[in-house]
């Protein structure tokens, strides 16, 4: 059990995380896409559409790196799975816990158009956030068990969804022959939220009793009633949830206001720098909210039977552990809210440069970096680009190195069919393998396995576009 416990937890860090945009779309100039990382770009068609829903991003991350699962000791590799393998060594690594998170995005209507020096775009987009945290505890707690006299403590736990749809418009304008500037500004309309945070959280076990010390806040905007007729906190099977549609439909009543705002300065015919500041904003949330504030103790005793009768245990224990819920929340004392509360969005800065030998080839740096609390994500890019201006195929690749990461590789392309275009980025894939060399334990025998040494992020993104005038303006001679 204690096995699959930890298969499931760790692939649920390897696999449901993300962080940084997929950053090789910012030196691709035939793809229109490339304005969503800096809105003074300027794309080289004329017109564009992106064709519904197809338009899309998706950005996993964790902190937590694969060549942790292994260990070495004397010549042979163990995995978390085996007794050998030493989880201090692991604690100390990550002292606040595991971070996972995911950011997934689509356009659902999207495009835009060359009005003399400028270029403007349009579109509306849905997001859907994740950022959650799991602390070193609990895996303290299913490797070690709950032997007498352990203290551990969870007020790192953090759990936040942010589900909501932007609808934008950009203006990028030349404003001299080497300066263009450029912003974006949305309006966003909340769907889901929820947000969690502990100052203490904190579990004590002994052979006498078990202690939960509980202080801590969650609020939620969700379609669900979780306080009684009295105003006070209901029962968990008490709580009723709306599950209409017209609930999750994006609301004016959960507003909120973004803004990106990018500068490109071409320095002579062939070396340009740029930079961007993007997702500057907040969402307020005023309908369906809902706030639980919590702050005291709760003791478990143990299950008490005074008959023998296997019938009575049964029954017994059954009905303990349906009301060890209503047990905590009765001592607790939970406090219900319906108070309108307020999110930040998560701001991004990229500072690039480019340089262009000749008109259809360049090469890109890009410096990326997220501020996802409670860690700051931090990427470098270098990429080689191809952007021909008779262009039915465009190409880039290059390396990415993430801080407290890897060195990875990225590629993306792009491949025009008269008006219709196809593109696909993917970020840091793995450049580095190494072979492991494990013991089998049941069998006695010996097994190898090849696996990234170091991996810890990806990126990718995939869309369409109908495309009108995709030479765009001249190229400087």
């Amino acid at each position: 059990m204690k096995k699959i416990v930890l298969s499931i937890l760790f692939a649920s860090l390897f696999f449901g995380a993300i962080a940084q945009t997929s950053t090789s779309l910012y030196f691709m100039e035939n793809v229109p896409q490339s304005t969503k990382l800096n809105p003074a770009l300027q794309p080289r068609t004329n017109i564009f559409v992106g064709i519904p829903v197809l338009n899309f991003y998706e950005n996993l991350h964790t902190n937590f790196n694969v060549k942790n699962l292994f260990q070495e000791k004397n010549g042979l590799t163990y995995t978390f799975l085996q007794k050998e393998f030493e989880y201090n060594q692991l604690y100390s690594k990550y002292k606040h816990g595991f971070s996972l998170n995911n950011d997934f995005s689509t356009s659902l209507l999207s495009g835009g158009f060359r009005l003399g020096k400028a270029y403007i775009t349009i579109s509306y987009d849905a997001h859907i956030d994740l950022r959650s945290n799991i602390p070193s505890d609990a895996f303290k707690l299913i490797d070690r068990g709950l032997p007498d006299g352990s203290n551990l403590s969870f007020k790192d736990l953090r759990f936040n969804t942010l589900i909501y749809t932007d609808l934008s418009a950009a203006l990028s304008a030349k404003l001299t022959d080497n300066l263009t500037a450029g912003v974006r500004a949305k309006q966003i309309l909340g769907i889901t939220d929820i947000r969690t945070k502990f100052n203490q959280l904190d579990l004590y076990t002994s052979k006498d009793k078990w202690e939960l010390k509980l202080d801590g806040k969650v609020d939620v905007a969700l379609p669900i009633d979780i306080t009684d007729e009295n105003g006070e906190m209901a029962l968990i099977d008490s709580i009723t949830i709306n599950s209409s549609v017209k609930s999750f439909i994006p609301s004016l009543r959960n507003p909120g206001w973004g803004f990106d705002f990018g500068t490109q300065y071409d320095i002579n015919e062939k070396l340009s720098i740029s930079a961007a500041l993007n997702n500057i904003g907040f969402v307020v949330w005023a309908r369906q909210t809902n706030n639980i504030t919590m702050k005291g103790k709760y003791t478990y005793t143990g299950i008490h039977c005074e008959t023998s009768s296997l019938n009575d245990i049964r029954d017994n224990v059954v009905n303990s552990f349906e009301n060890i819920a209503d047990s905590i929340q009765t001592q607790i004392k939970p406090k219900p809210g319906h108070k309108t509360y307020a999110t930040a969005l998560t701001p991004s800065l990229l500072i690039g440069s480019e340089y262009k030998p000749c008109r259809c080839f360049s090469v890109g740096i890009l410096s990326a970096t997220k501020f996802s609390k409670p860690s700051i994500d931090q990427q470098f890019s270098v990429s080689a680009n191809f952007n021909p201006r008779h262009d039915w195929f465009s190409a880039t690749t290059g390396f990415n190195y993430s801080i407290k990461g890897a060195l990875t590789a990225s590629m993306g392309m792009s491949i025009n069919l008269k008006v219709l275009q196809l593109y696909t980025v993917i970020d840091n894939i793995p450049l580095t393998y190494r072979s492991y060399i494990l013991p089998e334990s049941e069998t006695k025998s010996i097994s190898k396995i090849n696996a990234p040494y170091s991996f810890n992020n990806f990126s990718m993104a995939f869309g369409m576009n109908i495309m009108v005038g995709s030479s765009g303006p001249k190229d400087k001679k």
